[in-house]
């Protein structure tokens, strides 16, 4: 394992990762998305890195000691615990693959109504795989791209995920109800206490900005607006810890056993 340079001209179906249990996550649930991982000369001194290092040995992904991250999008003073990798974006799948193969009885779907912030984002796809969302759409303009910050605040579960990017936000909604989903939106102003919805038909979350909620369009598309009681200190929740709640009593309501690799 000697020094190596990084070439900056990466492939824009590559994205790179950091961080200890990010990357331990995309080895463990898809070590063929990885394309390679960086570390630093340090690494290897804490059990952690060791132990990180043994899984990527026997897997026989390529890993290279690099002097710093100066040529990979790592961002500075990001918590990269001396190690990152470049993967494949296995998160992607065709709306239309997804219409045809979906199991569409049991489906709950997340939707993405403008999400821009990749903290929140990453939050979100993080509390989809814990609770066993069938995939993620969002629309194709005005939403976070998938990228290491999304990576790390989702601890490295966007590697379980499945993330539909289509054109028309609504008109994907259409399609959904047609397939007999039922659109819940989540908003402030909502009739309904999220626990009085019925979830455990295939039901599909829609979520909006942070400050701005559902787009009107949207919000016309849904099928019932809920919302998520709480005291009246805070005037609003996060829309990650919004879309958490929301999908947990989803997965209540279901009975599912939500065990899906990814570690609280």
């Amino acid at each position: 394992m000697g020094f190596m340079r990084i070439d900056r001209r990466r492939s824009e179906e590559e994205v790179c990762i950091w961080g200890i249990h990010p990357v331990e996550e995309f080895l463990r649930a898809r070590p063929d998305a990885v394309l390679g991982v960086y570390v630093l000369p340090s690494f290897g001194r804490t059990r952690p890195q060791r132990d990180l290092q043994r899984l990527i040995e026997g897997i026989g992904v390529a890993i290279y000691r690099v002097q710093d991250f100066s040529r990979l999008p790592v961002h500075p003073g990001t918590v990269h615990q001396g190690v990152a990798a470049r993967v494949k974006p296995v998160w992607d799948v065709d709306f239309g693959v997804l219409l045809d193969s979906m199991a569409f009885n049991t489906a709950l779907f997340v939707i993405c109504d403008q999400v821009t912030d990749p903290h929140n984002f990453g939050a979100i796809l993080r509390s989809a795989v814990a609770f066993g969302v069938s995939a993620v759409i969002v629309a194709e303009r005005d939403t976070s791209p998938v990228t290491g910050v999304t990576v790390k605040a989702s601890s490295g579960a966007v590697a379980y995920a499945r993330i539909c990017r289509v054109p028309n936000l609504a008109a994907a909604m259409a399609l959904c109800r047609e397939r007999g989903v039922s659109l819940v939106g989540l908003a402030s102003g909502g009739n309904t206490p999220v626990w009085d919805v019925d979830l455990t038909g295939p039901s599909a979350v829609v979520v909006g900005a942070e400050g701005k909620g559902l787009r009107r369009r949207v919000e016309a598309t849904c099928d019932c607006l809920v919302r998520i009681p709480h005291g009246p200190s805070v005037e609003s929740l996060n829309v990650s810890t919004a879309a958490g709640i929301v999908l947990y009593e989803a997965a209540r309501q279901r009975g599912l056993s939500v065990r899906r690799g990814v570690s609280a």
